[in-house]
């Protein structure tokens, strides 16, 4: 079903690495040939795939493990080569084209766990959409809640700032490609025009996903370097197939979460590497927001966004307050918007203490002091009052005042 890999001739040696050219090439000069995809790490997301296979007899083809790139293009003899990391096969990473690992990313249950075991996400949500557009609502509230996690108040106890990086993904072209290349006659199966499950209507079949990497940014106060902690660290496989070398899927991109704009139009933080730098709320709250690549920096816009985000109470979801520059686009949102402002209030509010607690609240204090002594006084009475174990060569009497003896027999 149109799955086929290729050779590549390549021999590396200290002055660098050089190809075998074949004279019959028939791309054009727009696309990446095999030379640039061995030599760069490229994106995986509905893109090429140039990792290097690394052949066992003992295993079938298509379970084969694949080379860690880096360090294979550096390997320039047979013991670097032995060295080089071996990253195992992983049937979920970047095959959505395999129906059966389509099905299982877009089950309600297992999809979430699979999305996040496989690309190192925190939080997955399958989520509604229609027409490349979706709601990431859920994605809204798991960063607002999150504020709160320990993960987050350790980076801000720690003179950090908590960021919160959405991405949302749709899987709609992985079906709507089966389904033409059945039609065509060029596979045997595939979904007819009855039993495609996407673009049908805003609440058919989990093609929309939003997800959210949990992030703590620190600046050192010498140097001004930025350090960024991952709550669920990189793995070697997270780190492969982003838009830049070792971020991999789940540090693609980071869309801004904002309850002002309609569903689908959640603006981007661009370049990433600004939001990569920023390590306070003052940074994060003046981050450039662009709906397209090519956009420039709207100054007036972006200087009442940080006037009204530094009011919020999480720089990374923006609740819209519904004046000036930041009005609720529809009803959907507004709903949104309430959602997230009970959360605040619940979130704000302190947890009620009990009387023992009030009480106690000073440890040290002599009141807390003796009735620990006391309570340890009455399980120890607790204990002595336990009847006595019996063993093999024991038998139980009780004397005549009810207290149990033991007497070896």
């Amino acid at each position: 079903e149109c799955r086929f890999c290729c050779t590549l001739s390549a021999c590396t040696t200290p002055l660098g690495t050089y190809f075998i050219v074949s004279n019959k090439t028939n791309h054009s000069p727009q696309e990446v040939d095999a030379q640039t995809g061995f030599q760069v790490d490229m994106k995986m997301w509905k893109y090429y795939d140039f990792r290097c296979l690394k052949p066992n007899n003992k295993t079938a083809s298509k379970r084969w493990s694949h080379y860690e790139m880096q360090g294979y293009r550096r390997a320039k003899d047979e013991k670097e080569l032995e060295k080089v990391e071996e990253v195992k096969f992983d049937r979920h990473f970047f095959n959505l084209e395999d129906p059966k690992v389509w099905k299982r990313m877009a089950d309600a249950k297992k999809g979430p766990r699979a999305w996040k075991r496989t690309y190192g996400f925190d939080y997955v949500s399958l989520v509604e959409g229609l027409h490349g557009k979706a709601n990431c609502s859920a994605c809204f509230i798991d960063c607002f809640k999150s504020e709160k996690s320990s993960f987050a108040r350790k980076c801000k106890k720690g003179g950090g700032v908590f960021k919160c990086c959405m991405i949302s993904l749709r899987t709609d072209k992985f079906e709507l490609v089966r389904y033409g290349l059945k039609k065509w006659g060029l596979i045997k199966n595939g979904p007819s025009k009855e039993e495609k499950v996407c673009e049908k209507n805003w609440n058919s079949g989990n093609c929309y996903i939003c997800a959210v990497t949990h992030i703590c940014a620190t600046k050192d106060p010498f140097t001004g370097q930025v350090n960024e902690e991952f709550k669920t660290p990189y793995t070697t496989q997270h780190k492969i197939g982003g838009r830049f070398p070792n971020q991999g899927l789940k540090y693609f991109g980071c869309f801004a979460q904002n309850t002002c704009h309609q569903h689908g139009y959640n603006p981007i933080y661009e370049p990433l590497s600004n939001f990569q730098k920023a390590a306070t709320v003052e940074e994060y709250c003046n981050l450039t927001q662009k709906f397209n690549f090519t956009d420039t920096r709207n100054e007036t816009y972006q200087a009442s966004f940080f006037k009204e985000c530094m009011k919020q109470t999480s720089p990374n979801v923006f609740i819209c307050p519904n004046k000036e520059y930041h009005k609720v686009a529809n009803k959907e949102m507004g709903f949104v918007t309430r959602i997230l402002k009970e959360v605040e209030k619940k979130m704000k509010m302190k947890p009620k203490r009990s009387r023992r607690t009030k009480r106690c609240k000073r440890r040290n204090s002599r009141k807390c002091k003796r009735r620990s002594r006391r309570s340890r006084k009455r399980r120890k009475r607790k204990r002595s009052k336990k009847k006595l174990p019996v063993g093999k060569d024991y038998a139980e009497n009780s004397d005549e005042n009810g207290h149990f003896i033991d007497v070896q027999l």
